[in-house]
């Protein structure tokens, strides 16, 4: 089976080619329109969203819908996928969190209350990479990668937590794409191997954070090579 790792670099590849020619005006694909499916399931994805129960509870935390598009003519990608962006002060995300802890003493904690509402939702978390601290005892950056199967697809979501708070992103798969695109290459998200960077109860799986920073490309549609 590919290691996760050599899927992930993949992705990287990718990625990083998409948006390198971002806003080139060359012989790139042609845009492609979103339709009604892509509209449903953008529906979809803002009612079941993981992280509304943390929006609901937070006078500060910030959410916006965004529906498919074409890309612009030029780019490599030919379409962005339908998505929920969400952000949440990290004092949100810890239960009675003392506000003169020091922030990176307070992330670990986040990304486990946060993996827990997420799997409380009903999705599966795939993916976890951590960035220690300068004190090799706190975490600078934790991120968390799941995914949810719903009536005719599989969204993904992705969030990162810091010292500042979770940025996080849900990602439905655009009406050409895949029912379910995160499976295979170059995502395979299914697969669970190596170690655990959070204690708790989630999956033995670890990506290093650059590669995590790099599943921006969750958005962009690709063209076929």
């Amino acid at each position: 089976m590919t290691s996760r790792r050599a899927a992930w670099r993949r992705l990287t590849a990718s990625a990083v080619g998409a948006l390198a020619l971002f806003g080139v005006a060359a012989c790139g694909p042609d845009p492609v329109a979103p339709d009604d499916v892509d509209a449903d399931r953008l529906a979809v994805i803002d009612a079941q969203d993981p992280y509304s129960s943390l929006v609901a509870g937070s006078a500060d935390a910030e959410r916006h819908v965004d529906p498919a598009r074409a890309a612009p003519e030029g780019t490599y990608a030919v379409a962005f996928r339908p998505a929920v962006s969400t952000t949440v002060p990290l004092a949100d995300l810890v239960a009675d969190a003392d506000p003169g802890s020091p922030g990176p003493a307070l992330v670990a904690p986040a990304a486990r209350a946060l993996a827990d509402t997420i799997t409380s939702a009903g999705w599966t978390v795939a993916l976890v990479a951590c960035e220690p601290s300068g004190d090799g005892e706190t975490l600078d950056l934790a991120g968390v990668v799941a995914t949810r199967r719903f009536d005719g697809f599989t969204a993904v979501t992705r969030t990162e937590i810091t010292e500042t708070g979770a940025t996080a992103v849900t990602v439905a798969p655009f009406h050409t794409d895949p029912a379910d695109p995160w499976s295979a290459d170059p995502w395979d998200l299914t697969s669970l191997d190596g170690p655990a960077c959070l204690d708790g109860d989630l999956p033995a799986d670890s990506v290093s954070v650059a590669e995590l920073r790099d599943t921006q490309g969750l958005r962009d549609v690709l063209p076929d090579e």
